[in-house]
């Protein structure tokens, strides 16, 4: 997903409910749809999270071997944390709720 993030849009951290560790970042496309994109591990403090530049970079390129990310633009699912190994949900906004309405509403119906 080449050139699809939202330069404009500083990345947020997305922390584990129990423990407070860092799992990941929530970035925005272009079209304004906020994705999660999860470490390969977690971080414990901020201190440790790369600078916003890395962030944006490496959500750039999704096939590159070595990405901090383990998971690219999640719209919804499931997240074990890797410290305390709790589970959390990552649900898909309003955001990513419409996109696909829209996208859904441009495809023309199946003719029997």
């Amino acid at each position: 997903m080449s050139s699809s993030i939202d330069p404009f849009y500083m990345p947020r951290l997305y922390s584990c409910e129990e423990c407070r560790c860092i799992l990941g970042v929530v970035l925005r496309n272009k079209n304004k749809v906020r994705r999660l994109f999860v470490f390969r591990r977690h971080r414990t403090s901020a201190d440790d999270v790369p600078a916003c530049d890395v962030l944006m970079k490496e959500a750039e390129h999704p096939t590159r071997r070595h990405s901090i990310y383990n998971i690219h633009n999640m719209d919804q699912g499931s997240i074990e944390c890797g410290n305390c190994h709790a589970i959390q949900e990552w649900m898909m906004s309003q955001e990513a709720l419409d996109e696909l309405h829209q996208r859904r509403s441009m495809v023309p119906d199946a003719q029997p």
